[in-house]
């Protein structure tokens, strides 16, 4: 990989918050006992908390952001369900790659010879 124009900090500075991320999504697995851990990392972007500095009714803007967050959400979780089958044609093409993988092997073992 190159870098341009100092591009090494920012990714550095994204791969520490991703890996922090996944960690704790491992830890939190390991802990509840959940065994599919990749459906439950949100690698999305959040917004940064800021506590509340009036009480009262919130602010329109402070409800439309509570909403769109929701919205998004559901949107993130409805398009995490796994399929209940196979895409189309993926016999086949699991099937063309092992025999790719086997002629590969016979030609390989055959020049070794």
């Amino acid at each position: 990989m190159v870098f341009n124009d100092g591009g090494f900090s920012d990714f550095q500075a994204k791969f520490v918050e991703i890996n922090g991320r996944l960690h704790h999504a491992a830890q939190l697995a390991q802990e509840t006992g959940q065994t599919n851990l990749l459906q439950t990392v949100h690698d999305e972007e959040l917004p940064e908390y800021r506590p509340r500095q009036t009480e009262g009714a919130p602010s329109q803007a402070e409800a439309r952001a509570v909403r769109e967050a929701d919205e998004a959400n559901q949107r993130a979780q409805g398009s995490q369900q796994v399929p209940d089958e196979p895409p189309p044609n993926y016999d086949e093409a699991q099937a063309q790659a092992i025999s790719m993988r086997f002629d590969e092997r016979a030609r390989e073992e055959a020049e070794r010879e």
